[in-house]
């Protein structure tokens, strides 16, 4: 079964390297990575995608609540979902702006759902694993 998934998984990586960069999401790639590290694993795609979607909605939150006027809070649904399925090239916000996000992913990350290096378990390839940080160890 592991060899037949793999080989599945190597035409999937293929097709996926042959996208044009803009499609060649880093989801997406980190989805496959765990795949093909867990191949009896069920890691899915949409259960990763609804993960990061929950992030970036509490993100958001977290900007708003320290500043109402970033400029993130006026983009349009249809832009978020456009920068959601396609990689884009240059930054869409000044250099205080984006601190500003990183410094919401960083409070959402590590303070609401509890990140941390795992200093036991570290030697296991599965704790650095998207669908393990993600689904498993915090769903």
């Amino acid at each position: 079964m592991r060899f037949l998934k793999q080989e599945h998984l190597k035409n999937v990586w293929q097709d996926f390297a042959k996208l044009p960069s803009e499609q060649q999401l880093l989801e997406t790639g980190a989805v496959f990575v765990a795949q093909w590290c867990q191949p009896l694993s069920d890691v899915s795609t949409s259960d990763i995608a609804s993960f990061c979607d929950d992030v970036a909605e509490k993100v958001k939150l977290v900007v708003k609540s320290k500043n109402s006027s970033h400029s993130l809070l006026s983009v349009s649904s249809e832009q978020l979902n456009e920068w959601k399925i396609r990689n884009i090239s240059d930054n869409q916000f000044n250099c205080t702006e984006s601190k500003q996000i990183l410094n919401a992913v960083c409070m959402v990350l590590f303070q609401q759902y509890c990140f941390c290096a795992d200093n036991e378990r570290h030697q296991f390839l599965e704790t650095s694993m998207l669908n393990w940080v993600s689904v498993e160890k915090y769903s």
